[in-house]
């Protein structure tokens, strides 16, 4: 059994969340006046999983054995960093491109911060589909304190993930079948086009058949994986850890496909 320094582990967490916590603030203080970025910093902090909570509930609910914890919080950075990624800095550069004049209703005015736009659009596809691996990679191990690349063999990890040999047949977890549609959909209709294939954003600038937002409004397909990721898997998995069942499901959410 691995030793575990609950101590050191904990100056850890509190060390990785003052520095998201700190480059949040440094992030709104250069663009909103200081009085409202405490504020703001709720709302925003909102998206992001509390780790300090996350450790705590573990070690008191003892559901999971005690020797995987510094892992699990190995994996949960790697979660949290995703989250930063893309809701701190990609998110962020749509606000730029606003506040630089960039309007949907006229994308072809400012032709640069069109396709400045669909860069970022680009970026959200992978980085979605990173952290769902994030969340994959962290929810295995906490089950069965195995990496999802050593159950891989010659499948995929989402395969893997939601086969007979784990999501579909384990109850704590099984709700996350109703998942894979949803990443089915995401894989096909976004991130295998758009980085194995032929681009699926080229049909934002009106140049391919049967797409359907040619403009430079918001990308409702892209922004679904998203939403479910955030507002679903963060506080299912807290609810298990602590010992209790997950409670925010999929069709609470509409999908946009």
């Amino acid at each position: 059994m691995v030793e575990i320094d609950l101590s050191e582990l904990r100056g850890k967490v509190v060390k990785f969340e003052e520095l998201i916590a700190s480059a949040m603030r440094e992030r709104l203080t250069s663009s909103y006046p200081i009085e409202i970025v405490e504020s703001m910093l709720e709302v925003w902090g909102s998206r992001h999983l509390n780790l300090s909570t996350f450790l705590d509930t573990y070690v008191e609910s003892k559901v999971f054995p005690l020797d995987r914890l510094e892992r699990v919080m190995d994996y949960l950075f790697d979660v949290e960093l995703e989250t930063y990624f893309i809701f701190d800095v990609d998110f962020g550069g749509y606000n730029r491109l606003t506040h630089q004049g960039f309007n949907s209703s006229d994308p072809a005015n400012t032709p640069h911060l069109w396709l400045s736009r669909l860069s970022l659009e680009q970026s959200l596809i992978g980085k979605s589909r990173i952290l769902w691996e994030r969340y994959m990679n962290l929810i295995l191990f906490l089950e069965i304190g195995v990496d999802l690349d050593k159950k891989l063999s010659k499948r995929s990890s989402k395969r893997t993930f939601f086969s007979n040999k784990f999501a579909s047949v384990n109850p704590r977890w099984e709700w996350l079948v109703e998942y894979q549609p949803l990443l089915d959909k995401f894989d096909d209709r976004l991130r295998i086009p758009e980085f194995h294939k032929m681009s699926t954003l080229r049909g934002r600038l009106g140049l391919a058949r049967n797409f359907e937002w040619q403009d430079g409004g918001d990308s409702p397909e892209i922004l679904t994986l998203l939403n479910f990721q955030v507002n679903v898997m963060s506080p299912d998995i807290l609810a298990i850890i602590g010992g209790g069942n997950a409670y925010v499901r999929y069709g609470e959410f509409p999908s946009a496909f």
